[in-house]
């Protein structure tokens, strides 16, 4: 199959990326990950009613599905992927972006697969057909397509003249990209930053905050029911985005 990058890898990869914000009003969010100073696996996640996008240095990928996108990626463990599934709500990729891509891999087991099917255990000459084959097919041979491999074995004849890989073009010769699965894990791991930073943002104030509020306001702390006693201001919040950064 095609490398694809493990959730460890790609945690490698974003270590250091930070989130910022550029917009969040409702189903309409902008967001930007990326390292300080460096572009290098920057990527933006925008949103409006029914549509996620994904861009940046790992490629573009637009899903749609239901209208908070937000809550069809997010996932409570916040590292599985569906690529299988999620790539049926593929809309569009950019032009020098691919989803699936032809696997050797891939190739190399129909191949192997439809071998044992066609010639079983006590086919005369197995092995001598086994080698043919190999040598014909795989040792000899390297497609770069799914169609140029689909020809090849179409139009193979084994030693005894014979074509036995029926209907080679059924199998799925195919596997996704590294930079897809790359996304993948970005959308979810991006979600992940996201409800981090609303949860720090919403979270009550502590008894130190109250002071500090209290002190940027007319009513100095006096009056309970005031929004410098029961919600961060803006400086609040600002200072606890800087402390988690």
């Amino acid at each position: 199959m095609t490398r694809e990058p493990s959730e460890e890898e790609f945690l490698k990869h974003v270590e250091r990326h930070q989130l910022t914000v550029a917009l969040d009003n409702g189903l309409y969010r902008h967001l930007t990950l990326k390292e300080p100073k460096s572009s290098n696996r920057h990527f933006h996640i925008t949103t409006w009613p029914g549509y996620l996008t994904i861009s940046g240095d790992m490629g573009c990928y637009v899903f749609a599905r239901t209208p908070d996108m937000f809550g069809f990626f997010r996932d409570d463990n916040h590292c599985r992927i569906n690529p299988s599934y999620w790539g049926e709500k593929l809309q569009a990729i950019g032009r020098s972006e691919s989803y699936r891509e032809f696997s050797k891999a891939a190739y190399r087991s129909a191949l192997v697969r439809d071998f044992r099917d066609y010639y079983p255990q006590g086919t005369p000459d197995r092995m001598r057909i086994w080698k043919d084959v190999r040598w014909t097919l795989l040792d000899d041979f390297s497609p770069s397509t799914a169609e140029e491999a689909i020809r090849a074995v179409d139009s193979y004849r084994d030693p005894n003249r014979e074509s036995k890989f029926r209907e080679f073009w059924d199998h799925r010769l195919t596997d996704y990209t590294y930079h897809y699965i790359w996304c993948c894990r970005a959308i979810v791991w991006a979600i992940k930053q996201y409800d981090d930073r609303q949860a720090l943002i919403g979270a009550g104030l502590t008894t130190a905050e109250k002071a500090a509020q209290a002190s940027r306001c007319g009513c100095k702390g006096s009056d309970d029911l005031c929004p410098c006693q029961n919600a961060p201001d803006a400086q609040t919040i600002a200072e606890r985005l800087a402390g988690a950064a």
